[in-house]
């Protein structure tokens, strides 16, 4: 969905899962702590975790992005083809604070609008909740799309037919 912090998709190859898997491997360094290119110079794009048929990863960036996302993936043999089920959201902890935030701007613009009916003129404090609404908003959709269309493009080359 273009206006949600989510993407689901599916990569089709022809490489086998076994191979789909090993190139995968090769780009990921597998460990459950952030890794940033600050941390540690690598060629890898990816850190996290493979277990069987599936995946958990996150980009290796040189520069901090709360809404980066999360990328699962499953792996699936279909009648020669491999088959890339691919997830991508935000992490938990920064789902949660964008509740908490908009939760936050939703009692402002209920009071504005509260005050605005009451007062009979027009709140200046409405069009601050409304600001905060679409930078809020903005903020991590823009965050996470930049990032989910990188990681796209990456993984597309990684498992790629002719990489």
């Amino acid at each position: 969905m273009k206006f949600l912090p989510y993407e689901n998709y599916t990569l089709a190859t022809k490489l086998s899962p076994a191979e789909t898997f090993a190139r995968l491997r090769d780009n990921i360094i597998v460990t459950s702590r952030p890794i940033s290119n600050f941390k540690i110079k690598t060629t890898r794009s990816y850190w996290g975790h493979l277990k069987g048929d599936s995946f958990e990863i996150h980009r290796v960036t040189w520069y901090a992005n709360s809404f980066a996302p999360v990328i699962t993936g499953q792996i699936h043999d279909d009648r020669g083809q491999t088959r890339i089920h691919i997830k991508m959201k935000m992490r938990a902890i920064i789902v949660v604070l964008f509740i908490i935030w908009m939760s936050g701007v939703t009692l402002a613009l209920v009071a504005s609008i509260i005050d605005t009916i009451e007062s009979q003129k027009l709140s200046s404090l409405l069009f601050v909740a409304i600001a905060f609404y679409v930078i809020g908003y903005g903020l991590c959709l823009t965050g996470f799309k930049y990032e989910s269309s990188k990681s796209k493009k990456i993984l597309d080359a990684i498992l790629s037919d002719n990489h």
